[in-house]
Order: C-alpha cells, then sequence, then structure tokens
C-alpha cells in the first residue's frame, strides 16, 4: 500500500543540525517553535489516518473445543483519531497519541464435525495509543537522515461482534479471535507508523537536494554538519548557507558573523539569512572573475545608443563632452570594458541593507558604419580592432529594498550613487565630471536593471515540497535577515 509522507518528519529534518564547532556561526539557521510543532502534529494526524484507513489485518485461523475458525478479509475501516503531541527531547523528537478508536470489519468461517457455517463480523479497538522515537541525524556528505525507533502501541478495550451463523458455536472462539485480532493489530499500527518515518520519509529526504545550482555557475550550500540540537519549546538547525564555484568548489577565506539572538516564538518557523550568503557569492564571483561585462551601445536603450557617439547629431553624446574624441576617432562608438576591481560587500543592519563595490571601466573607440535617421544611429558594424583611450575608476554605493513573498526572499537596489575618477589615458582633456553623464546611463540603463533583475527572481528559501509560507515578514537585524512565517501544508 502507498501512503504519503507525514510532513512533520520533514519539517522536522528542515532544522535539523548545528555547526561543527561552538566558533563557527552559520550562515543560514531555522527554528521550529512549539507552534509549529502542534501544526505539524495535526498534518501527521490526518497522513496517518488515511494510512491506516483500508489497511488489511493479518488471516487468522485456530481452533477452541470441537470448532476450527478462520477469520479472513480482515480491514480497518474507521479511524478515529487520538489526542496526539509532539515532544522535544535532547536526543530527538518523541510522539505520541492515545484514546484513538478503530474500526475493523472481516469474514469469519467455521466449522466442525457436523456443522460448518461463515459470516461476516466487526470488530472495536477503544482506548487506542502509540508512540515512536525519531532519530535525526545528518550523513558524512551533510544529508538529512531519518529512524524511527522504539515503536509501541497499546491497546485498552476490544468487542467483537458476529453477523450471521449460530452463536452459540462462534461464542466458543469469540474471546480468542478478539485476542487474536488486538495482537496483530498492534504490529500493523506499528508498521504503519515506522513506515512512514523509515521508508516514506526517508526516500522523500533522498531526493531533498542540499546543494542548488545557480545559473550553471555558482552553488548555494545548505549542507548540515552535525546532529541535531534540540531545546524543550523548539529545534534549532544550523547550515553553511555558503555560495561556491560550481567548477571548482572552495570556502571563501572568512567566516560567517554570529547571527543576532530573536527570543519571539510566537510563529511557527523563523529562518536567519546571514548576509555571509551573498558575501561568499559575491568573493567567488569576484575570484573567478565572473563580474566582467562589455558594454557597447546595442546594450543601450535604442534612444540611449548615440551617447556613445564619438562624432555627434544629438547634444547629449561622448564626442561633444570630450571633443578631441570628435578629432582624433571620428565616425566611432565607444565600448565600455567593466569589471570589478575587489569583492564588492553587502552589509545588514537594523536600519538598511547596504553595498559598496570599486570598478574599472577601460573605454575604447570602435570605427563603425551606420546611418543616421533623426538622433539615432543604425546599422551598427564592426570595421576595425578598437583603439584604447582612457580608463576610469568607479565606486558605487547603494542601498537595496527587501522583502519575502511565499517562500522566496526579493530585492531591489535604491539610492544608487557613484563616483568617477579617470587613472589612465591615451588623450587629453579629460575630465571626471564630464564623464559622469556617460556612466550614469551605463549603470542605470544596464548594470542595474540586470542586478534588479536577479532580485525581481529572488532566493528561493529550502522548503519541504508541500509546506509552504503563510503570511512571511522579514526584519533587518545585524548582519542577518530575519524571516518570521506560519506554514501550511497543501499537497
Amino acid at each position: 500500500m502507498t501512503t504519503t509522507t507525514s510532513p512533520i518528519l520533514l519539517l522536522l529534518l528542515l532544522v535539523s543540525c548545528r555547526p561543527s564547532t561552538e566558533s563557527v556561526s552559520p550562515g543560514f539557521k531555522t527554528r521550529i517553535t512549539s507552534e509549529g510543532l502542534t501544526y505539524a502534529n495535526n498534518v501527521a494526524l490526518d497522513v496517518l489516518s488515511k494510512a491506516i484507513i483500508g489497511v488489511s489485518v493479518p488471516d487468522q485461523s485456530g481452533s477452541a473445543s470441537i470448532v476450527t475458525y478462520h477469520l479472513t478479509g480482515i480491514h480497518i475501516t474507521e479511524f478515529n483519531k487520538p489526542t496526539s503531541q509532539v515532544t522535544l527531547n535532547p536526543n530527538g523528537v518523541y510522539w505520541s497519541g492515545s484514546n484513538a478508536v478503530l474500526q475493523i470489519h472481516g469474514n469469519w468461517a467455521y466449522h466442525t464435525l457436523f456443522i460448518s457455517d461463515s459470516g461476516n463480523f466487526d470488530f472495536s479497538a477503544t482506548g487506542v495509543s502509540f508512540h515512536e522515537d525519531i532519530a535525526l541525524s545528518a550523513d558524512t556528505n551533510g544529508r538529512p537522515h531519518i529512524k524511527a525507533s522504539g515503536c509501541g502501541v497499546g491497546i485498552g478495550g476490544v468487542s467483537i461482534t458476529f453477523h450471521g451463523g449460530a452463536s452459540a458455536i462462534y461464542n466458543l472462539f469469540s474471546s480468542i479471535v478478539a485476542n487474536e485480532i488486538k495482537s496483530a493489530l498492534t504490529g500493523q499500527i506499528c508498521g504503519i507508523v515506522t513506515n512512514l518515518i523509515n521508508t516514506n520519509a526517508e526516500n522523500a529526504l533522498a531526493k531533498l537536494p542540499v546543494t542548488v545550482d545557480i545559473a550553471n555557475t555558482f552553488l548555494l550550500d545548505y549542507s548540515m554538519d552535525e546532529q541535531p540540537m534540540f531545546q524543550k519549546t523548539f529545534l534549532e538547525s544550523y547550515h553553511k548557507g555558503e555560495f561556491d564555484w560550481k567548477s571548482a568548489p572552495a570556502p571563501p577565506p572568512f567566516q560567517a558573523p554570529p547571527l543576532p539572538a530573536w527570543n519571539d516564538t510566537s510563529r511557527m518557523m523563523y529562518v536567519w539569512a546571514s548576509d555571509y550568503m551573498v558575501n561568499s557569492l559575491l568573493y567567488q564571483g569576484q575570484t573567478h572573475k565572473f563580474f566582467a561585462y562589455n558594454l557597447t551601445a546595442q546594450d543601450l536603450p535604442a534612444a540611449n545608443r548615440s551617447a556613445l557617439n564619438t562624432t555627434c547629431h544629438t547634444l547629449l553624446c561622448i564626442g561633444n563632452l570630450i571633443p578631441q574624441l570628435q578629432k582624433s576617432y571620428p565616425n566611432c562608438q565607444v565600448d565600455l570594458h567593466m569589471r570589478s576591481a575587489s569583492v564588492p560587500a553587502v552589509a545588514v543592519t537594523p536600519q538598511d541593507v547596504i553595498g559598496n563595490a570599486s570598478g574599472i571601466i577601460d573605454f575604447y573607440a570602435r570605427p563603425v558604419t551606420g546611418s543616421y535617421y533623426g538622433n539615432r544611429f543604425y546599422k551598427y558594424s564592426v570595421r576595425n580592432t578598437p583603439a584604447y583611450l582612457f580608463t576610469l575608476n568607479v565606486s558605487m554605493s547603494t542601498a537595496a529594498d527587501v522583502h519575502v513573498k511565499n517562500e522566496t526572499i526579493f530585492g531591489k537596489l535604491r539610492d544608487v550613487k557613484f563616483g568617477v575618477k579617470v587613472v589612465k589615458t591615451a588623450i587629453q582633456d579629460i575630465h571626471d565630471k564630464a564623464l559622469q553623464f556617460i556612466i550614469d546611463i551605463a549603470l542605470n540603463t544596464v548594470v542595474i536593471p540586470k542586478i534588479n533583475s536577479i532580485g525581481e527572481k529572488g532566493l528561493e528559501l529550502p522548503t519541504i515540497e508541500g509546506v509552504h509560507f503563510v503570511n512571511p515578514s522579514v526584519m533587518l537585524m545585524q548582519r542577518t535577515l530575519l524571516v518570521s512565517t506560519d506554514l501550511k501544508y497543501a499537497p
């Protein structure tokens, strides 16, 4: 019989380890509170109820006095959910339930030396209880692992009602049959609970990636280091939360900052995302020369392409800003070879998200052919190798707006400021301020929109399939984004 994986087990494993040493802070941390555990328990009971209904109990045969009996087609028809709870202890999770009621239906038949008969029966078990210890761990690859142990089932009262046949005969074996079904039922219930954990949950967790491929270039590592840490009212996990270069994984030369404390437990789940995550991405990108781009006029909106002309047909073009370009490099367009000069940095504070970057832009003049219609240049083509003009250092600072929707964090740059300085040149009479206009166009029409397009896609937080955030909110803390949310299971 196929059963659905219990989300309580997967939710718990989402938060299942702590750092390998106390001195190393994680880049990513999650907490499920007692509110979350209560909800997960309710969902798990629904899953358990669906798994139990229809389950077959092994056929029973035996004899009493001169009667030989056979019970076949025994199956559970009704399960009234128990009072249940999930509790935490230093070794893991303890799941228990009590006062459930089971209804069972089956067929009976008997024969003696002279008589045989058959019919059906209804069996009722009350005061049914169960408990299961759930051990959570991480394997050597940082993948979550789950195992159930120590299952126990208790059954209070039982009763059986036979339909059809002579009661004087089946009363001879009714109490024996009731005890046999009770004994078989104990094993069946434990088997169902244990199977949900050891088979269904474990198989689902085997499919849960501990790394996320980003643009086939970066790997976001959510792997776990050691075993779970459990508190009385919540459990927490500590994950790497680190970006690697996909083809050559290696950690950055800095560690994640300490994550701030948070005492509120009114929501079901909390997620700490350190700015270490973004900074490790920026480090990998800088180390592997990912932040480089050659910008040409074709990258600009059509209305702005003439800004990079050396021979000007509009007022705002680089040939007017630097007259020597018109004289020395007529009928050219200027290309901007852009690259980051050092590792960009992002810092989250309680007030804002701040970013700083510095870059180098080499300017080249490239002869082109084309036609003008109004103030626009068409039919772009290359004729010769570009000629080096000059180099700028560009410094940029920015803030960012951050929000969370569903299970994804989104961001958008704002208040972008930059400064330019000429550091090398092959031509005369270049002034820093004259080039602000060109850099402004390049940043505002190409660079910033590209960054914001990444922010619009967002960073999806790791969740178990079917588990969704409800009314999530994000708070800025020191070096950390804190996401608070309730949960809903909707497979």
